[in-house]
């Protein structure tokens, strides 16, 4: 624990290091804990000062939600026990950083940061901590509501009914979204049917489904042979699920049900624009992240000048997914006159042809394609194939790759709006 100078922490006689054991007689266990305990006014504190255990009953309580000087320590995420026949974790090579092989199944985070959960470890307290606590929206990956066929899939003998579970939730409360990792052959057709038909009984409760194609790799090696998603298969998919949210509409009002944009990129069909949400449902799932990447393009491209000077020569590098987004942004750009905008496509060697986003390439393959597409003035990427620390998937930082190539790599966020920006800033009007 982080105790601030001069703050009411140390005015209790908190100091760094301390253990926070309690708040009014609520045990303190993580943050979470922390923070919805501070809703209220703080009267007792207990605490562990030297091994010793302290309590300090305060003559004035501090207010609700008064910035307390306290800072707990970062929670740990719980370990996932399942042994997904998709996992992609499992599909990863050996040489990658540590902490990418790490699979977490903890509902604080996913309540805290989107990540999906199974749900397969929670606990009767937990249960009842989330009720309480008010823990949610929770992020949930169902893959079917067939008991036995998904605890084949998560691999699992002991996963609850996830139904029963929802149910649950949903009575104490609970809103959550979903996700189904579609594989053919496996969980689609009547088994898909059946999943949505379910899941539509927890509405309202039940926020939004995101239907996900399985990510393979090439490092499939002793797991259970899968089908990837083709364009046939998208093309043959996209008509029922419109078919199925066109009656979700007439029955609640709403649509709740998406197909990540994947699905309309490989079938060549344009993803939906979305324009009725201020914000999209599941953006990090792939869920409208073309319609991100273009809102604001109309009013952004009304600033490009008709002509630049000197002449420049630009290199978008992306994934074979993300080229097929770029077609609208790269034909206005080179409407400039002195301007040359071309995709320059990374593949994918890594984890395998079958891998088609820009979030998943590696240093070295955006080298190899650079290397194959010399003379561009600028080399823009993408900022979501680097991590918090700036390196690609491999440990490899651009700087390394500027290098290695002689090339120019700026990072801009994934909107035309931010390479539009880009543009107007190293470019000049004539």
């Amino acid at each position: 624990m982080d105790v601030e100078n001069g703050g009411v922490g140390e005015t209790a006689g908190l100091c760094e290091g301390d253990c926070l054991l309690s708040l009014n007689g609520h045990p303190i266990r993580d943050k979470l804990d922390f923070l919805f305990y501070t809703t209220d006014h703080i009267r007792n504190i207990d605490f562990l000062h030297a091994g010793k255990r302290r309590t300090v009953r305060l003559r004035q309580p501090l207010e609700a939600r008064r910035d307390s000087g306290i800072t707990l320590e970062d929670m740990r995420p719980r370990a996932c026990g399942n042994r997904c026949i998709f996992c992609f974790v499992d599909q990863l090579p050996r040489h990658l950083r540590r902490p990418l092989y790490f699979k977490d199944e903890d509902f604080r985070f996913s309540f805290l940061y989107g990540n999906y959960i199974t749900a397969t470890n929670l606990s009767e307290g937990d249960i009842r901590r989330i009720v309480t606590q008010r823990i949610y929206p929770l992020y949930i990956s169902v893959h079917a509501t067939n008991s036995k066929l998904r605890r084949g899939l998560l691999g699992n003998p002991d996963a609850p009914d996830i139904i029963s579970l929802l149910k649950r939730l949903a009575e104490g409360g609970v809103r959550f979204h979903t996700q189904i990792v579609l594989m053919p052959g496996i969980n689609d057709g009547a088994i898909l049917e059946e999943t949505l038909d379910a899941l539509d009984s927890l509405y309202p409760s039940l926020l939004s489904i995101a239907i996900v194609p399985v990510g393979l790799t090439i490092h499939r090696h002793g797991l259970p042979r899968l089908r990837p998603v083709t364009s046939d298969y998208a093309k043959r998919l996209i008509p029922y699920i419109h078919k199925r949210q066109r009656i979700l509409h007439e029955r609640h009002g709403e649509n709740y049900l998406f197909l990540s944009d994947e699905f309309y990129l490989l079938a060549g069909r344009k993803p939906p624009a979305y324009s009725e949400f201020d914000e999209i449902p599941q953006l990090e799932n792939g869920v409208g992240m073309v319609a991100e990447f273009y809102r604001g393009f109309n009013a952004a491209v009304r600033q490009l000048p008709w002509r630049i000077s000197p002449p420049r020569r630009i290199a978008i590098v992306t994934a074979r997914l993300g080229a097929l987004a770029l077609n609208r942004l790269c034909n206005r750009l080179n409407k400039v006159k002195g301007l040359h905008v071309r995709k320059v496509v990374v593949r994918n060697n890594l984890f395998g042809r079958q891998v088609t986003v820009s979030g998943l390439m590696a240093g070295r393959d955006i080298a190899s394609a650079i290397r194959a597409h010399p003379g561009y003035d600028f080399y823009l990427l993408p900022s979501n194939c680097l991590n918090t620390d700036g390196l690609f998937l491999d440990d490899v930082a651009p700087v390394h790759v500027e290098k290695e190539t002689g090339a120019r790599i700026i990072i801009v966020p994934p909107r035309s709006v931010e390479i539009i920006k880009f543009l107007l800033r190293y470019t000049s009007a004539s």
